[in-house]
């Protein structure tokens, strides 16, 4: 995608709040391994897309409404646009 100039970023996904400590490790260490693995930039570290888990649907995989909207935020508070 690079090559035909669209800019290309990697986002985090949304991490619930109350759940992260037990995992901060497991997710750093993911963290560390695509920065020095992967060509594209990241958009932000973990800690930047911790939601609370009232903000999931069903499961810690789907973002209910509320959950939607903060992540869309975090997003937009990260993305590089060209003015």
């Amino acid at each position: 995608m690079q090559a035909t100039g669209a800019a290309v970023y990697l986002a985090l996904p949304a991490v619930p709040i109350e759940r992260y400590s037990d995992s901060r490790n497991e997710i750093n260490d993911l963290y560390q391994y695509l920065i020095e693995s992967l060509k594209i930039p990241m958009l932000f570290e973990p800690e930047k897309a911790l939601v609370p888990a009232a903000d999931f649907f069903d499961t810690f995989y789907h973002l209910n409404t509320n959950g939607r909207e903060r992540y869309t935020d975090i997003l937009l508070n990260y993305l590089p646009f060209n003015n």
